[in-house]
Formats: C-alpha cells, sequence, structure tokens
C-alpha cells in the first residue's frame, strides 16, 4: 500500500516480540519463493542482508508521554521502503506476473527476480519476513557476551546440532553404542504448536516408532517399543531468563539464573514446564558427570510463566522429560544477550546426553 507518499508493505507480527525494539532499526528481507521452472514448481530461498525498510518512531516534539511508549500494532509498525515519488521513476518490469502485481510492489517482484536470477513473471508466490541486518557479534569490555537476534531459540538448535554432528561422525562412537538417538527441531513453539511441524504433531512420535520398529524387526515389537519408551528422555531444550540487574525484582529470589554460571533446570509444578523429580535427579547426576555447572530457575508466584515443547512432548509420548536452557536477557527482543561461556556448556551436557544417558538411566531403577 502506499500512504502519505510512502510504499509500506503490510506486516503480520509473529508470536510475542518486544515490538517497540523494532523501531528506527534498519531492516531487511528473508523468506522463501516459489518459482515456476520447466513446468515444475520450485521452492527458493532468499536473503536480502541489507538495509531495504525502517519502523520510523514518532517525533518527540508531536508527544509529551516522554515516560511511555504506546502504539498500534497495525497502525504504527509498519514499516516504508521507498518514496511513491522515486518509484514511479523506474522502468516498469515488462513482463510481470499481473496478479502477483496485484497485491505486490514491483520493486519487491524485481530484487527477488534479480536475487535468484528469473523472469519476474516465473514467481508465483512468496513468504518474507523482516529481519534486522546488523550482524551478531560479541560484546562487552571483555568479549564475553554475544549479541543477536533470535537467540531465542537458535542457540539451543546450533548446540544440539553441533553436539550431535560431531558426536556421530565419530566411529568410536557408533561402534559402542546400542541407543537410538534422535535430535528435532519444531517449528511454531511461539504461536502454540499447532501445526504439522510443531511440537502438538504426531510427528515424532510417528517417527520414532518407525525408527524403532525397522531396527527391532521382531513380532514382539509393540511391547517392545513401549519398553523402550518408558527407558527414554526428552531434553526440552529452550531459552531461559537471566536475572536483569535492572529489573531484578522481576526474578524470584531465591532462584536467579546468572550469565556465566551454567546450564538451567526449569520447573513450574503448573507444567508450564515439564521437569520433575524424576527428569531432574537424572539430569543433575548426569551433569556431575560431565563437569557441567547448573542453574534452577523458578517463576515468581505473582507473576506469568512462559512455556515451552517440553509439556507438550511429555503428554504425546508418555517419555520422561525435562525442560533446560541457557540464561539470556531481553527475550524476545530484536537484539537478545547471552554469554559465551554458558554456549560451551550447553554444548558439553548436550554432547554428553547422548553419550552417557543410558548409562545414568541404569543407576535410578524405576523412576
Amino acid at each position: 500500500m502506499t500512504k502519505s507518499g510512502y510504499l509500506q508493505p503490510a506486516i503480520q507480527t509473529y508470536g510475542g516480540g518486544i515490538w517497540h525494539t523494532w523501531f528506527d532499526r534498519d531492516l531487511g528481507l528473508a523468506g522463501k519463493v516459489v518459482v515456476r521452472k520447466a513446468g515444475k514448481l520450485e521452492h527458493k530461498l532468499v536473503h536480502f542482508n541489507q538495509a531495504l525498510l525502517r519502523i520510523p518512531n514518532l517525533a518527540i516534539h508531536f508527544t509529551r508521554k516522554y515516560d511511555k511508549f504506546e502504539f498500534n500494532l497495525e497502525q504504527h509498525l509498519r514499516p516504508f521502503m521507498a518514496t511513491e515519488h522515486v518509484d514511479r521513476l523506474r522502468e516498469s518490469i515488462p513482463k510481470a506476473n499481473a496478479e502477483m502485481m496485484v497485491r505486490e510492489f514491483p520493486a519487491i517482484m524485481e530484487m527477488i527476480a534479480e536475487e535468484l536470477k528469473v523472469d519476474p513473471i516465473d514467481i508465483v508466490d512468496f513468504d518474507l519476513s523482516l529481519v534486522d541486518v546488523q550482524p551478531a557479534g560479541f560484546m562487552g569490555i571483555h568479549k564475553e557476551f554475544i549479541s543477536s537476534g533470535k537467540i531465542d531459540n537458535q542457540i539451543s538448535c546450533h548446540c544440539g546440532v553441533e553436539a550431535f554432528k560431531d558426536l556421530h561422525t565419530s566411529e568410536d562412537f557408533l561402534k559402542g553404542d546400542k541407543d537410538i538417538n534422535i535430535l528435532v527441531m519444531f517449528d511454531h513453539e511461539e504461536i502454540g504448536s499447532k501445526s504439522m511441524q510443531g511440537a502438538l504433531s504426531t510427528f515424532l512420535a510417528t517417527v520414532s516408532e518407525r525408527i524403532f520398529k525397522r531396527a527391532a524387526d521382531s513380532a514382539d515389537g509393540e511391547e517392545l517399543l513401549n519398553a523402550a519408551l518408558r527407558r527414554s528422555f526428552i531434553l526440552s531444550a529452550d531459552l531461559a531468563h537471566a536475572i536483569n540487574p535492572n529489573y531484578a525484582s522481576y526474578h524470584q529470589e531465591a532462584h536467579p539464573v546468572h550469565l556465566h554460571k551454567g546450564v538451567v533446570i526449569k520447573t513450574n509444578y503448573n507444567i508450564s514446564y515439564a521437569t520433575d523429580t524424576a527428569s531432574s535427579v537424572i539430569l543433575k547426576e548426569l551433569a556431575e558427570r560431565l563437569k557441567v555447572p547448573l542453574q534452577e530457575f523458578v517463576v515468581k508466584c505473582d507473576s506469568l510463566c512462559g512455556t515451552t515443547v517440553g509439556p507438550l512432548l511429555n503428554t504425546n509420548t508418555c517419555i520422561k522429560t525435562i525442560d533446560i536452557g541457557i540464561g539470556q536477557l531481553a527475550m524476545h527482543s530484536i537484539r537478545e544477550t547471552c554469554a559465551t561461556t554458558d554456549i560451551l556448556y550447553y554444548y558439553r551436557l548436550l554432547k554428553g546426553f547422548y553419550q552417557e544417558y543410558a548409562k545414568v538411566d541404569k543407576t535410578f531403577l524405576g523412576m
């Protein structure tokens, strides 16, 4: 749409972002594009890591509410990417997809076509997200922090993938390992997990059953599967809230989470987290063997508690589950912060879990 002489794409917010942090930032675009090639549809990924859009703040001279930042998501969070005046000076695309052009700006179509080296008429559809173009980096006078967008929960994904890869490319480990190890990263956790790629789907249970039955190759497959599930364990890995020095009163004083002090066990007896006594003691024993420090997070009784995929997986699979993470500041801001050493602890625990869980589990009969 155009408004007051500016070109402004329509947007929709996803999940519970701290949206005021997106104002006055250089924003790019990234996402998926569907193109038609040789009569077939293909999915392509694009990432425009350059300052293309910006959500402008209201100048201070137009408001006297200095201590508040109030805005409407639909009206005030819409970015601009060009002026109508300059956009009219560019040549029109001669073979543009007429249906797409009704909904989208010609400039965006042209930019995508140039990036993918396709004709604009072959662009069938696309799904793009706004992204912060400032790269992740170290910060602090000792370079002890990492500042980045999407630390929650890409740190867990990164540590999980690296741990799984490093361990399962070791011939010595593969020769001696008799267990089935799985790493799964679900989509849509921030909006309820209600999708076929979300944790509320049957994906994990179905895939686990298929893998086990193929490996067991026995007439007693169903019974053996149930026994295997009883012995199994899920690490629900998602980031945790480190204590914020400017808002310390929001944290439970007996269970503060500090940066650099290790992996966090998250507990909530209203089952916002899946941690219970059985899963907690197993992880503590595992961490002790791996020399990984642990902390515990409990939300205040007068405060709301976030949740994870842990309770959903625990319910759908009946597998022992624990919720863990590492501490971070400003969760869901456009820029989040965590500690470098905690990432190492996280990686070490996740890798050690695949190596040592079966041994630890044997010491806890009946749990």
